[in-house]
């Protein structure tokens, strides 16, 4: 019988004891919120804080509670317990363990402030136990006694039902969102990053990028690194407010730095390469790539890759950016598999190294990558069995193009315009050229003015006014395109 039990009479039954010791409790509970003399002896937290003693003694699972806290604390609990008898039990030995009796480590009464923490504790033994509705209980009743890591676990579990049920309402994202604003106004900044995806979404129908931008920036000062992160996206990109590429570069470095994301580290590189907001240092740019990459950011290899395929010293930089390449590809980057084709393409492959390539684009391109489209169809134009005829390379240009890459529209444009191995058709040339020109190919439109030129007398579409409106389009995209300048010089001619 356990040292409870035998202080109370009761018999060594688990759910009699259970239930018995709550009932006493409960009454001293009562007894020790009202104002009676004979009280005075429940321990000082149980009579200066109702609040807390209704979180112990009234929640739904209140007899668990109440049967764990009495097992941490048994000694002090039991003279809250006993108040009617403290009196006599003063100077007494306490009452030895018996042998059935776990070892505790402490018998000090748990502070006011440590329920919440209990209850926080208990919210995540009961999602590792994989009971997500006792957690949000648990979870909530902790926030409610002030724990704001508990708010914010609240609002991630109702953000993990609606993910998980298309069918919940937005009643869900509602509640995610008050509980997310309820955890950042106490001060855990990482419900604030939270909070500002909702408002810088239009999903939501709450999008605020003010209110986003104001979250985010104290969340950064605050030392929340993904604050930092996500506030550069912002202003990176402009997204409801000004523009800042100077402060957004700073924010980069900044993440990537402090062990952020790995896209911080890409970003930053990136911006170094371009020159966006901070000067051109591409030796940096090369640095912040290779962090970037040994984070697992497979932009940040792909650009790494290409860093030591173009400005490599020595033959065995070739074969890193190969491996850097290889190794994005696997992990499902068609950037880097088509990149690695090309690599291949760009030496002296052998015909199992064009077997290879030929893999590497059709990869890519039945992913949606339009440019491995087009560098399948060149290798079919060019002979090569591997990728297939010259009938299946005018379906790859086609797909590219439509998959909205440009020069594929001009391939499969000139074609249509040159005759080579199809039937000459200028009409067909100048509608992919013209799409070509539309997504922004100089080229394109510089075909889809000669397209123009081919159509015949009293064709709405053809003719020489048309062609110049075609070309003025291709000088505005790129007037040093050499495309350009020989058709310049042709149309000047009387």
């Amino acid at each position: 019988m356990s040292n409870v039990a035998a202080r109370f009479g009761i018999k060594a039954d688990a759910q009699n004891v259970d239930r018995k010791i709550f009932r006493v409790v409960k009454n001293e509970c009562e007894c020790a919120t009202s104002s009676h003399l004979q009280c005075t002896s429940a321990p000082a937290y149980l009579r200066t804080n109702t609040a807390q003693i209704s979180v112990l003694c009234y929640a739904e699972y209140g007899a668990v509670v109440i049967r764990t806290i009495l097992r941490q604390v048994t000694a002090v609990l039991m003279l809250g317990l006993l108040c009617s008898t403290a009196a006599s039990s003063q100077g007494q030995d306490p009452i030895p363990m018996t042998q059935n009796s776990p070892a505790r480590a402490t018998d000090t009464p748990i502070p006011n402030s440590n329920i919440a923490e209990e209850l926080y504790q208990r919210g995540h033994d009961a999602l590792n136990s994989g009971d997500n509705a006792l957690a949000i209980k648990a979870f909530t009743l902790s926030c409610d006694a002030g724990n704001f890591k508990s708010c914010h676990n609240v609002a991630l579990l109702h953000e993990a039902r609606l993910a998980g049920d298309p069918k919940l309402e937005n009643s869900n994202f509602k509640i995610a969102i008050s509980y997310f604003n309820r955890s950042c106004a106490g001060g855990f900044q990482r419900a604030c990053v939270a909070a500002a995806h909702y408002y810088r979404s239009s999903k939501y129908g709450m999008k605020n990028a003010a209110r986003a931008t104001a979250l985010l920036t104290t969340a950064c000062d605050a030392g929340e690194i993904a604050g930092c992160e996500d506030l550069a996206e912002i202003l990176y990109l402009g997204d409801g407010v000004a523009m800042d590429l100077a402060h957004a570069a700073t924010l980069f470095k900044k993440g990537c730095d402090a062990d952020g994301r790995a896209m911080s580290c890409f970003n930053y590189g990136l911006m170094r390469s371009k020159g966006q907001g901070v000067a051109i240092d591409k030796d940096l740019a090369f640095e912040y790539y290779s962090l970037g990459c040994r984070k697992g950011s497979n932009e940040a290899c792909i650009n790494l890759a290409v860093d030591y395929n173009e400005h490599g010293i020595v033959p065995d930089d070739k074969k890193i950016a190969r491996g850097l390449l290889q190794q994005s590809c696997t992990k499902g980057a068609m950037t880097a598999c088509a990149n690695l084709g090309q690599l291949i393409r760009d030496g002296k492959p052998t015909e199992a190294e064009n077997v290879e390539a030929a893999e590497l684009f059709r990869k890519a391109c039945d992913s949606g990558f339009g440019k491995a489209c087009r560098s399948l169809g060149n290798m079919a134009q060019d002979g090569i069995k591997a990728a297939g005829t010259m009938r299946q390379a005018i379906k790859y240009y086609i797909k590219g193009c439509n998959l909205n890459y440009a020069d594929s529209c001009y391939n499969v444009g000139l074609v249509y315009w040159s005759g080579y191995r199809v039937v000459k058709q200028p009409r067909t040339s100048l509608f992919w050229h013209g799409k070509g020109c539309n997504l922004g190919s100089a080229s394109s439109c510089v075909g889809a003015a000669l397209a123009a030129l081919s159509l015949k007398k009293g064709d709405p579409l053809g003719g020489k006014d048309i062609a110049r409106r075609w070309f003025d389009q291709a000088k505005t995209i790129d007037p040093e395109n050499s495309l350009v300048k020989s058709m310049g010089d042709w149309l000047d001619k009387p």
